[in-house]
């Protein structure tokens, strides 16, 4: 009951919010002008921030010396034209921030140019060639992939909207943008309206490019997901899992309502949560800086910025992930989506200072508010070292589906490290017996899970 009022109410405040809500000054996503101009006011003297700034900026400057590379799409994961376009997102993502923080136009030229050659291109795209997803993309094989793209290009455009004329945006999103969320959800409603990392991807992606665009109705759909579509009850995804279970809601919300716990533990276990975090944490930061009256970040009791600290604490000395379910193994809060994490936890969060130190391991910040914010406060020696503890983290929406517990002994938290596992299946990410546990000492595996396997 409780979770269904506070559903409700956010969907109340939501309302209020598109009442009132009128032209938005830009960026105002991820970075915004406060912050641009707080971080331009400091460049050259945080030095923390400074490096990483200067390592994003050869690699873009690198790429734009390469020339734009827009392919038709027609290989899978590690093929060329998927990597390039993984590429791509990455860098205008990048070119987008340096061009706000450093005021040097030819970024946001660069940018432009790679936009307008995908709106070129992207209406008359048919489905990716390869037919093996249960939801076929278009730039790649799977929707997936498509909903990163746009995800990080919302960034980017996001960064150079007032660069560009009002011809030139109206261009891009009549040609691009607004078909390519049309795709993801409208197109792909087994992809969007389900509760699983995929369709966080999804709904992230189709609300973050609302909230550039000031597009109510695709933030609407971004939130609440699709109305009156009707899914096959029957129908599974790649692994073999249900794309929908009996009553189950749809859209962002609905999405931190079902597979986080009241501890933050993410019921397909750290290596999918690590995965989710971003969209997780960009769109909700998205919100945060142009719908403050939501206040996203306090619902369900602020889970989210708690679930930054249960991924913290699912994790060896080395940083890598207990490898629970059927994880990768070697993964680890060094990953592009954990350095998003610390940043945007310790911004909108309670200031530990424990995060700065896993900041510091990081060696990288976000080039953002959130970011700058983390780099001052390390080159202000505030920073604490991060202690790991005995947990127990809970499972299901309620707390009521079986759990974790992490049990260290050593000094520091160094020596031996045994984690019980008798969670809920995992969304066909687990056993099925549900049960399994792991021996660590000093990081290195005595007892395996027998995880690492689809079942």
């Amino acid at each position: 009951m409780m979770m269904r009022v506070e559903f409700s109410y956010f969907y109340c405040l939501f309302f209020w919010a598109t009442i009132m809500s009128t032209a938005q000054e830009h960026p105002n996503l991820i970075l915004t002008q406060k912050g641009v101009n707080e971080i331009r006011s400091h460049l050259g003297k945080v030095p923390f921030f400074d490096r990483h700034l200067s390592t994003v900026k050869a690699e873009v400057d690198a790429e734009i010396a390469a020339g734009v590379e827009v392919p038709f799409p027609k290989d899978v994961s590690g093929g060329y034209t998927h990597q390039q376009h993984k590429k791509n997102f990455f860098i205008l993502q990048k070119a987008g921030a340096l061009y706000q923080i450093l005021e040097q136009v030819h970024y946001a030229a660069y940018v432009k140019e790679v936009l307008m050659a995908y709106a070129k291109m992207y209406k008359n795209l048919p489905l990716h060639p390869e037919t093996r997803s249960y939801a076929r993309g278009k730039l790649f094989w799977q929707c997936l992939n498509d909903a990163n793209w746009l995800v990080y290009v919302s960034q980017a455009y996001d960064c150079i909207y007032d660069y560009l004329s009002k011809k030139e945006r109206t261009y891009l999103e009549k040609e691009l943008f607004r078909p390519f969320a049309d795709f993801l959800s409208v197109g792909n409603p087994k992809f969007f309206n389900r509760i699983n990392n995929h369709s966080t991807w999804g709904n992230a992606a189709v609300g973050m490019m609302g909230l550039v665009m000031n597009d109510e109705e695709l933030i609407q759909r971004a939130l609440y997901g699709l109305k009156n579509i009707t899914i096959d009850p029957n129908s599974k995804d790649n692994d073999g899992g249900l794309i929908k279970e009996k009553g189950e809601k749809e859209g962002f919300l609905a999405n931190i309502d079902a597979p986080f716990s009241p501890d933050g533990y993410y019921t397909e276990a750290p290596y999918y949560q690590r995965y989710a975090m971003y969209p997780f944490l960009l769109f909700s930061t998205g919100l945060e800086n142009a719908r403050p009256e939501l206040k996203v970040f306090e619902y369900k009791n602020g889970v989210l910025l708690n679930a930054v600290n249960s991924l913290i604490n699912l994790t060896d000395i080395d940083g890598e992930f207990f490898p629970l379910n059927d994880a990768q193994k070697g993964m680890s809060y060094y990953s592009r989506e954990l350095v998003a994490a610390i940043d945007i936890a310790y911004h909108y969060g309670d200031k530990n200072p424990q995060l700065l130190s896993i900041a510091e391991y990081q060696g990288a910040v976000t080039l953002d508010d959130a970011g700058f914010e983390v780099a001052k406060a390390i080159e202000e020696g505030l920073a604490k070292p991060f202690k790991r503890k005995s947990i127990e983290f809970t499972d299901g929406p309620q707390g009521d589906e079986g759990g974790i517990t992490v049990l260290h002994n050593g000094k520091d938290q160094k020596g031996l490290c045994l984690v019980s596992k008798y969670t809920a299946q995992g969304n066909s990410h687990g056993h099925y017996d549900k049960l399994s546990f792991m021996l660590n000492f000093k990081g290195e595996e005595v007892i395996q899970d027998y995880g690492a396997a689809r079942f």
